[in-house]
């Protein structure tokens, strides 16, 4: 009820029950609850992603050893987040699209790979680190040989 509202009266509450809020505002306080923190903690990501030396770097050492003026810098420094952006999101559909569909090929043929393999993220992400890890062994192994 709201502070300094008067209360309905007492046989109203006996024929209605007690006032509650209405459907329609606790659904829409649930789905509008989540929103301000997704946003924040995409922002946060983005954040903490930008700042990372490897973003930032290159064009600064790009502008200082080039003496571009600090305009050029930030336009430069702006088409290459606009690439950046763009070019993971069409990485991630493409994952997407591959997961979607070698999951529909690994349900269509039980009999070859098991699902509960590829089921897991931790464990997906637990080969993917292994195999990087590998690769990046081989590569450097390789490169002390030759």
């Amino acid at each position: 009820m709201v502070a300094g509202s008067v209360p309905p009266p007492r046989c109203w509450r006996r024929r209605f029950g007690a006032p509650r809020a209405k459907t329609w505002q606790r659904n829409n306080l649930a789905r509008v609850g989540a929103t301000p923190a997704l946003i924040a903690a995409a922002a946060g990501v983005g954040f903490g992603h930008a700042v990372l030396p490897d973003h930032w770097v290159p064009l600064a050492v790009l502008g200082r050893t080039r003496r571009y003026p600090i305009a050029r810098v930030a336009r430069l420094s702006g088409l290459a987040s606009v690439a950046h952006v763009l070019v993971s999101l069409i990485l991630g559909a493409l994952v997407i699209v591959i997961g979607l569909q070698f999951r529909s090929s690994v349900e269509q043929d039980r009999g070859g790979l098991s699902t509960a393999a590829f089921c897991s993220p931790v464990q997906g992400s637990s080969l993917l680190i292994v195999v990087s890890v590998y690769i990046r062994s081989v590569v450097e192994e390789q490169g002390r040989l030759g």
